[in-house]
């Protein structure tokens, strides 16, 4: 992931800046997941333990998890980005970065060496794609 950021900060002279706001889950890297039927797993796990050793286990269990935040991946690969010594590009439109890619992905389909530092459209739709969630 850091090296294919670096090659694409490279071929776009400093690290690529869209105008706006996050665009929906894609742009977040979530730290610590807990799935639903992972956490179900756990419960259910806690429950069968109080209901076949309830002395054992004093008639409670704690149940702890720590805050689980999301961060933006922009600000998760800066730090990377940075040490490399990559600055912030100019800010553009996120109507002008989707036609780059999409530009980008249509070169890669007649001769994919071309395109090779540069965002194709499923990767321009990873980092800044629009979606109707957002993650609050």
């Amino acid at each position: 992931l850091v090296s294919m950021a670096k090659k694409v900060c490279m071929a776009q002279g400093g690290i690529p800046n869209i105008n706006g706001d996050d665009r929906g889950n894609h742009q977040f890297v979530i730290h610590i997941k807990i799935y639903a039927g992972n956490m179900a797993a756990i419960m259910e796990r806690c429950l069968r333990c109080l209901i076949d050793e309830p002395e054992k286990y004093n008639n409670e269990v704690i149940f702890c998890v720590d805050r689980t935040t999301c961060t933006p991946f922009k600000d998760f690969i800066l730090p990377y980005m940075k040490a490399a010594g990559f600055k912030h590009c100019e800010a553009q439109s996120y109507l002008r970065s989707f036609i780059s890619a999409a530009y980008t992905s249509l070169l890669s389909k007649f001769d994919p060496g071309t395109c090779r530092d540069h965002l194709t459209l499923n990767a321009h739709r990873f980092l800044n794609g629009k979606t109707l969630s957002t993650v609050q």
